[in-house]
């Protein structure tokens, strides 16, 4: 569930938002170095200002199949509005978008999700959104990003022309950016859409599993995404797209807002370094990002979530998804056995969406108190001597 307070465009002036720009526009190829982080001491006036009801009747519902092939069926305004999916708190007058986490739902079948985009598109600016909660696991500028219980941030271009828009990973001076860099080739279509992300390096998060007590613990403390970013009241995330120097993007926890964001007069140049900075010297801005529009919105097992099973397998149990309750967390442990004592078991379970599905299915079938009966034979003795025909055929399943 997002709880969005408010979403404003600051902007030097009308034309930075409206400037034509086109793919056909020729561009040079650039040299990937760190760049140069320009000053940022601008005045910055108010273009757009969204909050409450302004989300609901000035963006656009989209309701056409998932672009991901994500597990999802997003639903018209009327829909949304009529499931409780999207409505404005009237104590704060927040609003609320969610996704359907109430109806029972067939392995491998989508739930009512909800996207809105902006009626309006934008070519640059400064772009700051305010949120008091993020669903627990957010050419293309993914400002907020990430995926189950993901403990930090992902900030991600996805550019639109090959080789003209770069990210140094090496070399990059520490008065850039804080964060992380993920890869250095932002081309839409390369790196398996990976685009070039950077994580904050707000990394204060952490999840352990007891195996005393065959349960999950969740320590949440980190501030950028996920757990720590709702339990510590949400926070602001702020985008800077300057075609001249380059994207940069803040985030602040609830306690740490700017004053001047506050005072609706933000200075970008009284930030402090951003947790994110792609310089126009490695990406020719212009060429790759133009006429953007602004788009929330949930996905559910979409292709770019690709991760090991393992990790699937313990979010799932974490957030006690309906086809992994009733085995509690002996499955994870079973899983993270067979992988420390099978090398090749890594690379098995390393799956897509489609195979996900197919072993999540089978992992239902099995009891419970089997599996925790592998799990302690395979920790005590590190493989199966004279097994069962159960156990056997449960470890065939999997």
């Amino acid at each position: 569930m997002y709880t969005l307070c408010k979403l404003f465009l600051a902007a030097l002036s009308l034309t930075t938002l409206v400037g034509a720009h086109h793919p056909s526009h020729a561009h040079s190829r650039h040299r990937r170095t760190a760049g140069h982080r320009q000053s940022t001491n601008k005045i910055y006036t108010f273009q757009d200002f969204y909050q409450g009801e302004d989300f609901i009747n000035d963006w656009d519902f989209f309701t056409g199949s998932d672009p991901t092939s994500g597990n999802v069926n997003y639903q018209s305004k009327s829909e949304v509005q009529s499931k409780g999916l999207a409505y404005v708190n009237d104590c704060d007058s927040s609003t609320v978008l969610a996704v359907d986490s109430n109806s029972a739902v067939a392995p491998g079948g989508n739930r009512d999700s909800v996207r809105i985009t902006s009626q309006k598109s934008y070519n640059g600016g400064l772009f700051v959104i305010d949120a008091l909660n993020m669903p627990v696991g957010s050419g293309e500028i993914d400002i907020v990003e990430g995926v189950n219980n993901q403990a930090t941030n992902q900030m991600t271009l996805h550019s639109g022309t090959s080789q003209s828009c770069t990210i140094a990973k090496s070399g990059v001076s520490a008065d850039l950016f804080t964060g992380q860099v993920l890869g250095t080739d932002c081309y839409s279509t390369g790196n398996a859409d990976a685009g070039c992300g950077v994580v904050d390096a707000d990394t204060l998060y952490c999840i352990s599993f007891s195996c005393v007590s065959w349960d999950l613990v969740m320590c949440p403390c980190g501030s950028s995404f996920g757990y720590g970013f709702n339990n510590a009241g949400g926070g602001v995330f702020a985008l800077l797209w300057d075609t001249s120097s380059g994207m940069s993007v803040w985030h602040f926890a609830r306690s740490k807002i700017p004053a001047d964001l506050t005072a609706q007069t933000p200075n970008p140049s009284t930030w402090g370094t951003p947790a994110g900075f792609w310089s126009a010297q490695s990406c020719d801005i212009s060429a790759n990002f133009y006429d953007h529009k602004m788009t929330e919105g949930f996905e559910i097992q979409s292709r770019q979530t690709a991760l090991a099973f393992k990790k699937q397998a313990k979010y799932f149990l974490s957030v006690s998804d309906r086809a992994f309750r009733y085995h509690n967390s002996f499955i994870f442990v079973l899983l993270n056995i067979l992988q420390r004592r099978q090398a090749h078991f890594q690379t098995y379970f390393t799956v897509g969406k489609s195979n996900f599905d197919s072993v999540a299915r089978k992992l239902t079938t099995v009891s419970p108190v089997l599996l925790k009966r592998l799990a302690v034979k395979l920790e005590q003795e590190q493989k199966l001597v004279s097994p069962t025909p159960e156990e056997r055929n449960a470890l065939q399943l999997l």
